[in-house]
């Protein structure tokens, strides 16, 4: 496992800077539009949606990265923050979208809540498959990563454009 971790340091690397650099973007918007921080406010909602979008994929570049301790350490940490990050999205649809008066139509809610979540399950899948020696569970976490982004990108740039 350590060789085909070693062959993957570039693409952590460069997937943990762009998640650290975009996470400082989102916080700028944020300081930016402060009235807009209200959990039934769809732009709110947005760049939350965001932040931790970058914020998972930038500590499982961390976590990769970081000299481990034992060889299992760096797999139960991210099965730990997959964990965290499947129930976090979970949270934000059940608890601040689904059961908002005003809730957007199942297809509105697919780009910005429900593939992040896919991502999130994708990392979880790859953590467990990297506990169980199996290479396979990089790429997934490749997948995970890559979705979270992507998509928190995609949520940004919806959160610039969202009405006041």
């Amino acid at each position: 496992m350590a060789a085909a971790l070693a062959s993957w340091h570039d693409f952590l690397v460069v997937t943990g800077g762009a998640a650290a650099v975009l996470l400082g973007l989102v916080f700028i918007g944020l300081s930016i539009r402060l009235e807009d921080r209200d959990m039934r406010n769809k732009a709110f909602l947005l760049s939350v949606g965001s932040a931790e979008s970058f914020i998972h994929p930038l500590m499982a570049a961390m976590i990769l990265l970081a000299p481990p301790l034992w060889p299992w350490v760096p797999a139960l940490a991210l099965i730990a923050q997959s964990l965290l990050l499947v129930g976090g999205l979970g949270a934000v649809v059940t608890g601040g979208v689904m059961r908002s008066p005003d809730r957007p139509p199942m297809r509105q809610l697919v780009k910005p809540y429900l593939i992040p979540l896919g991502g999130a399950l994708a990392m979880f899948v790859g953590s467990v498959g990297l506990v169980l020696d199996w290479t396979g569970g990089l790429y997934l976490l490749g997948l995970g990563m890559y979705l979270l982004i992507a998509l928190g990108v995609q949520n940004a740039w919806d959160y610039i454009l969202v009405e006041r």
